[in-house]
């Protein structure tokens, strides 16, 4: 799902980047999204094959959390 974020959100966010905060919602997804990095890449490295639905299954959880970002650009997360 595309998520446009409105002036205020752009600002509020450039405003959140400065601050080293992250919602746990955030910070609990991109230990998730490491971790599945890290498994792929372990089984890649031994099977000599990338596995299609584990590299979906990444690329869903990003786009989780670019949402996750959007949210918190425009304040609907703390």
């Amino acid at each position: 799902m595309l998520r446009v974020i409105s002036i205020e959100g752009l600002e509020r966010a450039m405003k959140q980047v400065e601050l080293l905060y992250r919602p746990p919602q955030i910070l609990e997804l991109k230990e998730r999204i490491d971790g599945e990095i890290r498994a792929a890449g372990v089984r890649a490295s031994v099977t000599g094959v990338i596995d299609d639905a584990q590299v979906q299954q990444i690329v869903g959880l990003k786009l989780e959390l670019d949402g996750l970002y959007g949210a918190w650009a425009e304040g609907e997360l703390r």
